[in-house]
C-alpha cells in the first residue's frame, strides 16, 4: 500500500511536469517555425530588391497591390489574414472593440495573419512605415490565447524588429543588417531574453 501511495505521488508530480515540457517544446517549435518563415521572405525580398518596389508603405489603410501588407500576404502562406472588417472568421475572433484580437492602436490595421500551424502573425505597430527603417513584427505561439494586445514579452508572444532596407540601420544601440532581424528593441522590455527562451537559446 506504501508503495502505491508512493507511486501515486510520483506520478502525480511527474506528469504534470512532462505536460508543460511538452507543451513548452511546442511553443518553441512554432515561435521557430514562424521566425523562419518571415526571416526567409525578408532576406529573399532584400536580396531581390522587392522592397524598393513597394509602393505603399501605410499598413493602417493600404491593403491591395503594391502595398507592404500585401506583400506578406502573398509571402506568409498564412491561412487567413485578418482583416479590420474581419472579426467573425475562425483565429480573427473578436476581443473587445470590435476589432479582431484586441481593441488597441496595435491591432488597428490589416497586417496581421493566422498560420497554419495556429499562431498569429502581424505587423508591432499600426503606423506607416518608413522603408529606410525596420518594421516590426509580432508572433503569438499559442492557438488558444484570442487576445493579441501589447502584452510585453512572455511564453507565448514575442517581437522582431526586420531591417527592409538595403543599408544597415540601427535601432537602440543596435546594429540590424539589410534582410535581418533581431529581438525588438524596447528600453526596458527582455525581448532578448524571451526571444532566446523560444529559440532555445538558453
Amino acid at each position: 500500500m506504501v508503495s502505491l501511495a508512493v507511486l501515486g505521488l510520483i506520478a502525480g508530480l511527474t506528469v504534470p511536469s512532462i505536460i508543460t515540457s511538452v507543451q513548452q517544446a511546442k511553443k518553441k517549435a512554432v515561435f521557430k517555425e514562424d521566425f523562419q518563415a518571415l526571416t526567409s521572405i525578408i532576406s529573399a525580398g532584400v536580396l531581390n530588391g522587392d522592397f524598393e518596389n513597394i509602393t505603399t508603405w501605410d499598413v493602417v489603410n493600404e491593403n491591395g497591390a503594391g502595398s507592404i501588407t500585401n506583400y506578406f500576404t502573398q509571402k506568409l502562406n498564412a491561412v487567413r489574414q485578418c482583416l479590420t472588417t474581419d472579426y467573425t472568421s475562425i483565429g480573427c475572433t473578436t476581443n473587445g472593440g470590435g476589432l479582431p484580437w484586441g481593441d488597441d492602436y496595435h491591432n488597428k490595421h490589416n497586417g496581421r495573419w493566422v498560420m497554419p500551424n495556429g499562431s498569429k502573425i502581424k505587423f508591432v505597430h499600426a503606423i506607416t512605415y518608413n522603408p529606410q527603417n525596420s518594421v516590426g513584427f509580432a508572433i503569438l505561439v499559442d492557438a488558444n490565447q484570442t487576445s493579441f494586445s501589447y502584452i510585453g514579452p512572455t511564453v507565448n508572444f514575442n517581437a522582431l524588429s526586420c531591417n527592409l532596407s538595403q543599408a544597415i540601420i540601427t535601432q537602440e544601440g543596435k546594429r540590424i543588417n539589410p534582410g535581418q532581424c533581431i529581438p525588438y528593441i524596447q528600453s526596458g522590455d527582455p525581448y532578448v531574453s524571451g526571444f532566446n527562451t523560444l529559440m532555445g537559446l538558453n
